[in-house]
């Protein structure tokens, strides 16, 4: 007996081929194999492999060897053989080839940052002032000197006064006064034992400029930051101490000397923590200017010298493009380091991780001047220029926004997200030193006779004005009065004509 479709030959007689499936019972014009729908999908997975990272593979494999094996079994029924073979053979095969250009291209970093930060991008002072920044490094005393502060002439117990007066934060102008005239001789104290600060003061108020030539190295606290506290306290206290004892204009010219270093020193602050301490001294200048402003026995002639002087703080002044820079230098030096103490470059790529924070900082800077920021980084941090492409997001704490990135530079993405500034908190902090500035302008305009603007420029429309608490406020980023991030001023309203 033979079969009519393949032709094997049978010595007895069977209803059905063994090799090819044939059905005795059929007519051979009507046999049609089909092909194995298994051995297609086989295929497709095998395709997908090339553009998955091969994440079918197995899938591929197992499918394949399912499709052959079932087609072997049909006795020519099925056919796609070749198909399932393809799909097993494709990704296997082109895995020797794309695994090693895959890891070439992994390991491979992004070229050096173009058009890189250096030194030349700080605010500059002129040569001539450049003597100020020695006489900063005198004010280095450490928060935990058991000796208190010696670089400014105060002890430890001198600085617990301090601390007990400026704990005390009375509601009221008035109160205010009271309580810095129950406390003269311990602020005439202080005041005398600060004379070596004073004296380094002094020597700065002749510089055009102050130097804050913070290095990018420093790992220990930094120059004058611990000191400021403490000298600012004590000249803001004898401020008022002067104003309540009539000598009016005694404290103002006092004030403006202490605020004229305050923004000398802001204007060049390097890193974040000086400039943040350059903030503080200029929010507690604001707010006993204020004081002083709303103090009823002012004089026309003290009232004035606080107009002419207390203009509106000024982008300069303000701005944290210095601070962004040198954390940029901050960031370089942290990735040398862990290099050198032998971390492979394959999992640290560190042109790629610099030219990351490079977008990030250009962003901030952005921010920083009221500028719209984009959302990615707008140079490539892959081994390739062009295309910059996948994005990768430049948004302060989230690194990448996606695995892409983080599987390319694993180390470098960790340590960009523990080292990242809180630069959003910051330029919050800018805002809240703009809106006291803003409402001690208005506290002055309604001193000499005119209106003043509570226009808001953050947070609200308009600061709001509350005469029977004495205040005048913002709301706070939460948008909601009264709470604790508002942001207050005293005022005596039946000074300011409220009343």
């Amino acid at each position: 007996m033979k079969c009519p479709q393949c032709g094997t030959e049978f010595e007895a007689e069977v209803k059905q081929c063994f090799t090819c499936g044939w059905d005795f019972n059929e007519n051979p014009a009507d046999f049609v194999p089909r092909r194995s729908k298994l051995a297609i999908f086989s295929l497709v997975l095998g395709i997908l492999c090339l553009f998955t990272l091969y994440l079918p593979l197995l899938a591929a494999v197992i499918v394949g060897g399912v499709a052959l094996r079932k087609i072997r079994k049909s006795r020519g029924k099925l056919t796609g053989e070749r198909i399932a073979m393809a799909g097993i053979l494709i990704p296997l095969f082109s895995l020797l080839i794309i695994a090693p250009l895959i890891r070439a291209v992994w390991s491979k970093d992004a070229g050096p940052v173009p058009n890189e930060f250096t030194e030349a991008d700080y605010l500059q002072v002129k040569p001539e002032n450049e003597a100020s920044w020695e006489l900063l490094l005198q004010l280095n005393d450490k928060s935990d000197d058991p000796n208190g502060a010696p670089a400014i002439g105060l002890t430890k117990s001198d600085l617990e006064m301090l601390d007990e007066l400026w704990d005390n934060d009375p509601n009221t102008v008035e109160e205010k006064f009271q309580f810095i005239g129950e406390h003269a001789v311990e602020i005439e104290s202080l005041w005398n034992k600060s004379e070596k600060g004073r004296a380094i003061f002094e020597q700065l108020a002749e510089f055009d400029e102050i130097a804050v030539y913070t290095p990018a190295d420093l790992d220990t606290i930094e120059v004058f930051n611990f000191d400021a506290k403490y000298l600012a306290r004590i000249y803001m206290s004898k401020c008022l101490l002067l104003q309540q004892e009539g000598k009016d204009v005694e404290a103002v010219q006092l004030l403006l000397f202490f605020d004229e270093i305050a923004r000398k020193y802001t204007v060049n602050a390097r890193s974040l923590i000086s400039k943040l301490v350059g903030y503080a001294m200029l929010s507690m200048d604001i707010c006993v200017a204020s004081d002083l402003a709303n103090s009823p026995d002012i004089s026309v002639e003290a009232l004035s010298l606080l107009e002419s002087h207390f203009t509106r703080l000024n982008q300069n002044t303000m701005s944290l493009r210095n601070c962004i820079i040198h954390e940029y230098f901050i960031y370089k030096n942290s990735l040398d380091g862990i290099l050198q103490e032998g971390v492979k470059k394959t999992m640290l790529k560190p042109n790629s991780s610099c030219r990351y924070y490079d977008g990030y900082c250009r962003q901030m800077i952005r921010l920083d001047a009221d500028l719209v920021a984009d959302d990615y980084c707008p140079i490539s941090v892959w081994p390739w220029e062009k295309p910059n492409w996948p994005k990768v997001s430049v948004r302060e704490g989230n690194v990448g926004m996606s695995k892409t990135y983080t599987l390319y530079n694993p180390v470098g993405s960790m340590l960009t997200q523990i080292l990242f500034p809180a630069h959003g908190k910051i330029l919050e902090i800018k805002d809240r030193i703009l809106i006291y500035d803003d409402m001690l302008q208005w506290v002055l305009a309604r001193r000499m006779g005119q209106e003043g603007s509570l226009k808001a420029r953050a947070y609200s429309d308009e600061y709001t004005v509350d005469v029977e608490k004495g205040l005048v406020f913002s709301v706070g980023p939460d948008g909601e009065p009264y709470t604790k991030d508002d942001i207050k001023l005293r005022i005596d309203p039946v000074v300011l004509g409220l009343e």
